[in-house]
């Protein structure tokens, strides 16, 4: 449909606007117009777009972090135990892993202070030995640490463990580092773990795996094959 004649009438220019609204297609204009439906499918399909987008993105970060967990394991931590137990007596009955003082159940006290303080060669009379220096002892990227008791956001376990003094005065956990908060009932679970029986001779490392939602663990018996497994 043509314009209507510049000298048209008003009744032609009335009857041409009632014809292009009902037939919109024969005036040369391009209407563009979504009802409500449209809108909600595209508006719902963008979102869609996004979330998926958004999850790939923290599925993938999460992937990324455990990797490093395990790379902290399997390149750091496990060799260095390996060279600990082989270090620690000429007979292979008379070895022994650092020895878990705090309990014998899976613990941020024991990878933080008995495994660090042996492996880092801060007990000479135990081990002279440098097997990991100590501002490269790993720690979980996603934990929560705190420096003083009264940062803690659950309370520190095994405080017999620590002098008397900095415990009474409030000072740092740790002269060197801060202290992971474990709980795994408040959603405290992104620590590293360890623990050993009471001779020494089995060890136990963990991390929490966020991919998984489960708990990632290494256990070795003497020099036997290493063990590994989830624990959900």
């Amino acid at each position: 449909m043509t314009n209507p004649p510049e000298n048209s009438s008003p009744q032609n220019y009335a009857n041409y606007y009632k014809v292009a609204e009902e037939y919109p297609e024969n005036t040369g204009w391009s209407w563009n117009i979504f009802n409500g439906l449209e809108w909600s499918i595209i508006v719902l399909m963008i979102i869609a777009l996004l979330s998926v987008v958004f999850w790939g993105f923290f599925v993938q970060e999460a992937k990324n972090r455990d990797i490093q967990r395990f790379n902290h394991f399997s390149q750091t931590l496990i060799p260095a135990l390996d060279g600990f137990y082989t270090n620690s007596a000429a007979t292979e009955s008379a070895r022994k892993y650092p020895i878990a003082k705090c309990s014998p159940d899976l613990n941020e006290v024991d990878f933080e202070l008995a495994l660090r303080q042996n492996l880092t060669g801060q007990l000479p009379e135990i081990e002279n030995h440098t097997f990991i220096q100590a501002k490269n002892y790993p720690q979980d990227i996603s934990g929560k640490y705190s420096k003083n008791f009264g940062d803690r956001k659950v309370s520190y376990r095994c405080t017999e463990r620590l002098s008397l003094d900095t415990v009474q005065q409030q000072k740092a956990i740790y002269p060197d580092r801060d202290s992971c908060n474990f709980k795994p009932s408040q959603n405290y679970k992104q620590c590293y773990l360890y623990t050993t029986n009471s001779i020494g001779d089995t060890y136990q490392l963990a991390y929490y795996s966020e991919e998984t939602t489960c708990f990632v663990t290494f256990k070795k018996f003497r020099s036997q094959n290493l063990q590994s497994y989830k624990q959900c």
